[in-house]
């Protein structure tokens, strides 16, 4: 749903529940709302297989919706580096752009473009030891089976030093259509 101006209350005036619905509550819905926030460090050592995050998820998404992600994510990805991908139910297609800045203040910015399998794709960050904030922007386009979606990632390179997405990295998302 596109947002539209609210309707205004009247002092006097009994409105009825469809005008609020719209003016309200589904331009509520239209709007980016915090999904998930992270409570603790999760790391990885000596492993380059994906895993899911423990706290950055959606809840169940009906099956033919279309969705807006925005990460924040602290992540330190030591010196096996860090790569980031999604596992989605069959059918789902996801784009996605991550942003960031490598180690020495150099611009970093991958786009691995359309993919419809889980890990099909994955972006890598630099290594580096410092902690940093990347951001991942994503449109998904969930197919006709309902699920979760989930943010994974892994060690680039198998490495003893943890790679680490920090507490507090965030998923952000609005329904774009029913």
């Amino acid at each position: 749903m596109a947002y539209t101006t609210p309707d205004t209350a009247v002092t006097g005036v009994v409105a009825p529940a469809a005008m609020w619905n719209s003016g309200v509550r589904d331009n509520l819905l239209a709007m980016m709302h915090p999904i998930a926030r992270k409570t603790a460090d999760q790391s990885v050592t000596s492993s380059t297989a994906f895993v899911d995050d423990t706290h950055l998820f959606t809840p169940s998404i009906p099956a033919n919706e279309v969705w807006k992600f925005h990460l924040q994510l602290r992540v330190q990805p030591g010196a096996g580096g860090q790569k980031h991908s999604f596992s989605f139910p069959s059918g789902g297609t996801m784009n996605f752009v991550e942003i960031g800045v490598h180690s020495g203040g150099t611009q970093y910015v991958q786009q691995p473009g359309e993919f419809t399998t889980s890990d099909a794709n994955s972006t890598t960050t630099s290594t580096f030891a410092s902690n940093n904030l990347y951001l991942i922007e994503a449109l998904y386009i969930q197919g006709g089976t309902a699920g979760v979606v989930t943010f994974r990632w892994a060690q680039t390179s198998s490495n003893a030093t943890a790679s680490i997405v920090r507490t507090h990295s965030t998923l952000w998302g609005a329904k774009l259509s029913p």
